[in-house]
């Protein structure tokens, strides 16, 4: 307390004091004790109205005892089921919450994980991946302060996530391992990665890598098959010893038909060997025909014609056609995905009409022989008053182009293109590729540009002889490649349909096991803004099987999600639908049947006492426990710290001093009134 507020205290005592010594001039009399009395009460009276009007502040000292903390964290995952040591688990974890000793000393947590970190609750042992380092590496962030021990209860067996041996544990946090499970180390062959594409197209070879690990001390020999969607496609005969005991396989495959294609890869087994669950693993590719149609259609021969064959079949995935616009039946631009109209003519004017009836996406290409005064009345994205002039112009660069990437393409040497004179006129948004420039002198009018926005689009080259751009850039470069590349390119911007859905859906067409299965959607009103709102379905069914399987969207954030880690493994349909809406959007999966927790055997016990031993901590074994808790508890770092705490308290908050006043008040008035007393 301050010498201010003690003097004030002092100062309120000779008020009160000299008040009721002035008050009661009657204590000289011989009635002096029964006026001492009721200056008694008064004193107090207000003595304490003065003091809560000072408010003096008193320092009070708490004291508390702040345990350590001490985390049992259990692996739940099948893996423990499988090795049938999930009853040891359970005992282990069990002897460690009913040690006395542990309780009383410990501020105690129980956790549980598989793939995430839960509160324990109990045991399931079904959690089909496990990851470790996901586990510590919370456990690391959540508790920085004071010594904390982490009772590791596990097999060691990650199956995803980062590699916990890495794992940088705090100052403050020791890790201690108990190993479940079979550390002895068995002769075993497995099959570690199979790597290929996700999707191939069709008539193209996809390659295959497998990666095949031996562990042993004997020169074996395993036959290795390879199937696809259970016919053989690739086998061999691998040769492993001690030292080589590791091998890649690069191999490829015919995508021959369109689905999904499952690829096995079997070892054999060695006589030894005590878990051949890893000598096998599938993967899935789902092979597609995504090959893009370009139609040409031109009623005279030119260079670019062969040129535009050539250039464009160079990726294997697109064909191009050749059409005469004066035949009777234009039922063919029905299989069109790219439609180049090669110096459109009044012979093209059914050409327009059908296409613009199939929303098709067009590539024109003007030159010398266009007829300009049909083309301007039979469109309306660009006009031009041509003079019928003749004039070569130079390509020059766009920097600012943006549509896709034209970094590595240069116009610099190539050759100037034949075109008319005339005024030109873009009516419709345009990205500008190439410009021109006659004689030296930038024209600022297009030379290529790409026109309209969305699902509607189209490309313009205001100039022929196109062929001779191609031939300088192999001059230049030694292969057609770039030009080719970049011709690609506005191709692919061509077929690319990017219309805006109301209903979107993302999922894979493949899923490695039911854990990773979910499918997401997004649902957009009428204004195209994210519907908080909606009633999402989504009804399942399998290919055996004609039931069908309803599961509920839930929103999460800026979409909805269904999670399908139940269902099993084979091959599904789905349907997607909105209540209120027609909107329906389906598809297919499939879900392999692949448990990366049966790949390990045995628990690996040298890693865990790695990482025992970076923590400051030890491992042990179930039957260890004993030691284990004594370890604990003789660990002097883990002794329970006493500390104090000083509150700062007001005199205002003694709500028994207001009492006093109110006692001692009401009983002056009392005893006054009672001896008739004014």
């Amino acid at each position: 307390m301050q010498i201010q507020t003690i003097l004030l205290i002092i100062i309120a005592f000779a008020i009160s004091l000299a008040l009721v010594i002035f008050q009661y001039p009657e204590l000289r009399n011989k009635y002096q004790r029964f006026y001492l009395v009721l200056a008694f009460f008064r004193f107090i009276g207000i003595l304490s109205l003065l003091l809560l009007l000072i408010n003096p502040k008193f320092i009070k000292d708490e004291l508390f005892l702040v345990k350590s903390k001490l985390i049992i964290l259990a692996d739940d995952s099948s893996s423990i089921a499988d090795s049938g040591q999930k009853e040891q688990l359970i005992t282990a974890f069990q002897d460690i919450l009913d040690d006395f000793e542990i309780s009383d000393r410990f501020e105690l947590q129980t956790l549980k994980f598989g793939r995430e970190l839960t509160e324990m609750d109990s045991f399931a042992f079904n959690k089909r991946s496990t990851d470790i380092y996901s586990a510590l590496n919370t456990i690391r962030r959540t508790y920085r302060d004071g010594p904390t021990a982490v009772v590791l209860l596990t097999d060691g067996n990650q199956t995803v996530g980062s590699d916990y041996e890495f794992l940088n544990p705090t100052d403050n946090i020791d890790i201690y391992p108990v190993v479940v499970g079979d550390t002895t180390a068995y002769e075993d062959i497995s099959v570690a990665q199979i790597n290929t594409n996700k999707y191939a197209f069709l008539n193209n070879q996809y390659p295959v890598e497998v990666l095949v690990n031996y562990q042993g001390f004997t020169d074996v020999k395993v036959p290795l098959t390879i199937t696809t969607n259970g016919q053989i496609s690739y086998r061999t005969e691998l040769q492993f010893d001690r030292r080589n005991n590791s091998k890649q396989l690069e191999f490829f495959l015919q995508a021959e038909t369109v689905g999904v294609k499952v690829i096995e890869v079997k070892l054999g087994t060695l006589p030894n060997e005590r878990n051949s669950n890893n000598n096998s693993k599938s993967v899935a590719v789902e092979i597609i025909d995504e090959k893009t149609e370009v139609f040409v259609v031109s009623d005279m021969n030119h260079p670019d014609l062969g040129m535009l064959k050539k250039s464009i079949e160079n990726n294997n995935q697109r064909t191009v056609r050749f059409f005469k616009p004066s035949i009777d039946d234009h039922s063919f631009l029905d299989r069109a995905d790219v439609l180049i109209l090669y110096q459109p003519r009044r012979s093209f004017e059914k050409v327009y009409e059908v296409a613009k009836k199939r929303d098709l996406n067009i590539f024109t290409i003007t030159g010398t022989e266009t007829d300009w005064n049909f083309l301007n009345a039979v469109q309306n994205s660009f006009q031009k008053n041509s003079f019928n002039q003749t004039e070569y112009v130079s390509p020059v660069l766009n920097e600012g182009f943006s549509a896709f990437d034209i970094s590595n393409f240069s116009v610099d040497n190539f050759p100037p293109l034949q075109t008319t004179l005339g005024d030109l006129l873009i009516t419709t948004p345009a990205q500008v590729v190439l410009e021109q420039r006659i004689k030296g002198v930038d024209l600022g009018d297009p030379l290529l540009c790409l026109l309209g926005q969305k699902a509607e689009r189209e490309a313009v080259l205001f100039a022929q002889d196109l062929w001779k751009w191609r031939l300088q850039w192999y001059r230049d470069e030694g292969s057609f490649t770039g030009f080719d590349e970049f011709l690609g390119k506005i191709i692919f911007f061509l077929a690319t349909d990017q219309t805006r859905q109301r209903l979107t859906v993302e999922y894979d067409n493949i899923y490695r096991d039911a854990s990773l299965a979910k499918i997401r959607a997004a649902y957009f009103d009428n204004t195209y803004e994210f519907e908080k709102n909606a009633s999402l379905t989504l009804r399942i069914s399998e290919a055996d099987n004609e039931t069908d399987r309803e599961f509920p969207l839930l929103l999460k954030g800026n979409y909805y999600e269904a999670d399908l880690s139940g269902l099993p493994a084979g091959n599904f349909g789905f349907a997607l639908e909105v209540e209120g809406s027609s909107l329906r959007r389906t598809g297919q999966f499939t879900i392999l049947d692949f448990d990366i927790e049966k790949q390990y055997a045995t628990a690996d016990y040298n890693k865990l006492e790695r990482l025992a031993g970076r923590s400051g901590g030890r491992s042990f074994f179930p039957d260890q426990v004993i030691d284990l808790i004594e370890d604990i508890n003789q660990n002097e770092r883990y002794l329970p710290t006493q500390k104090s705490e000083q509150n700062v308290v007001s005199l205002i908050d003694f709500k028994i001093l207001l009492a006093i006043v109110i006692i001692s008040f009401s009983a002056e008035w009392f005893i006054r009134k009672y001896n008739g007393l004014i």
